[in-house]
């Protein structure tokens, strides 16, 4: 049996996050209906979000260097956080069908998979603008079951599995949002494997500032490092958190002293 460490959130916590997460998506939507990184994303927005090529760069050079360096034939696990209808991901096991477990968060699944069904059959039926495109061909309408296996990473436990982790305006948007993000991306580092990556894009500049105060706490704490690069294509910064090793883990969540919980008197 695997161990899977003890949940960051109990389940009435985590319900209480997901469901506060979920209200700012729909207000978000509903005023971005067409938003370009929004549920229709697929690996060209991806790509451009983060000033790299994953599917042609970055897990290509993750999978040789577990080969290499682990001498493993374990399929790497990548998990998108924030993944919208499930396009992105269904790519990239396309892409990497012996190699790669991909899975992908997201906060209203029954949702999600409505609009999903809905898009691909009103292009099918050349209903829709994007029916022209031909960009969604070969979609299913149905989203894969590892997409929404989870709400947010705080549904998960804290021992370190994923090789890779792509936020793209996704779940760490809501955690700022909600006050939340130093909490999220310290569960987020807690669920890298040694020598794994985090990357996100599209934080504002007051995300960017947290995240700054943060890298000394994250560095100390959980061996893990915050690099970032200007993105040409947005205009904007992108980030790469990685996670050189890890130590012990505890079996509940740190934060760091200025963000603690205050203690009940």
């Amino acid at each position: 049996m695997v161990k899977r460490g003890e949940p960051f959130l109990s389940p009435a916590q985590h319900r209480q996050r997901g469901e506060e997460w979920a209200r700012q998506e729909r207000a978000f939507l509903s005023v971005n209906r067409h938003f370009p990184y929004t549920n229709e994303r697929l690996s060209s927005e991806i790509n451009d979000g983060h000033n790299i090529d994953f599917i042609g760069e970055v897990i290509p050079s993750l999978i040789k260097r577990v080969r290499e360096q682990e001498r493993s034939q374990r399929k790497i696990k990548i998990l998108d956080l924030g993944c919208g209808l499930g396009f992105y991901t269904d790519e990239l096991r396309t892409a990497f069908p012996d190699d790669a477990v991909v899975y992908g968060t997201t906060l209203m699944r029954a949702d999600a998979a409505l609009e999903r069904k809905e898009l691909i059959e009103a292009i099918g039926r050349g209903e829709h603008p994007l029916a022209q495109s031909h960009r969604f061909d070969g979609f299913s309408p149905n989203m894969h079951p590892n997409d929404g296996k989870w709400h947010t990473v705080a549904e998960l436990g804290d021992v370190p599995e994923f090789d890779l982790m792509i936020d793209t305006q996704g779940e760490l948007s809501y955690a700022f949002t909600a006050g939340h993000l130093p909490e999220a991306i310290t569960q987020a580092s807690q669920k890298l494997r040694p020598n794994g990556d985090l990357y996100i894009s599209f934080l504002d500049h007051h995300a960017r500032a947290v995240l700054a105060d943060m890298q000394p706490y994250l560095q100390e704490h959980y061996h893990v490092t915050v690099s970032l690069h200007p993105n040409v294509h947005t205009n904007s910064q992108s980030y790469v958190l990685h996670r050189h090793s890890v130590v012990t883990l505890p079996s509940q969540l740190t934060l760091p002293p200025a963000l603690s919980e205050p203690t009940a008197p």
